[in-house]
């Protein structure tokens, strides 16, 4: 069920949430009312996309949600960081650094 853009562009007490919404988001459901505006929002955003991705897509939601409701508040900063110096770089180095993660991540596994 997709929502219209005006229903995630503004945050929200967890009450006034849809199912679909709480379903998604109950990995961070006890800390909705205190998260920031702005994390609320790019969470909103993300559920509103949900039912247009795929199976293999919805899982990789699901389980990044799930590592964000587990991050402190200063892991969640350095996240946000990384995230826009990743954004910041030309394309070409965002594909080096792609392809490191994906190398140590075989190595992890």
């Amino acid at each position: 069920m997709a929502l219209p853009a005006a229903a995630w562009a503004e945050p929200s007490d967890w009450q006034s949430l849809t199912p679909a919404q709480k379903q998604l988001l109950a990995p961070v459901g006890t800390q909705w009312d205190q998260l920031p505006d702005d994390s609320q929002d790019m969470l909103l955003h993300i559920a509103q996309r949900y039912p247009d991705l795929n199976a293999e897509e919805q899982a990789r939601v699901r389980e990044r949600i799930g590592r964000w409701a587990s991050m402190t508040h200063e892991e969640r900063e350095r996240a946000r960081e990384n995230y826009k110096r990743f954004k910041a770089m030309s394309p070409e180095a965002r594909a080096r650094v792609v392809q490191q993660v994906k190398g140590h991540q075989g190595k992890i596994r």
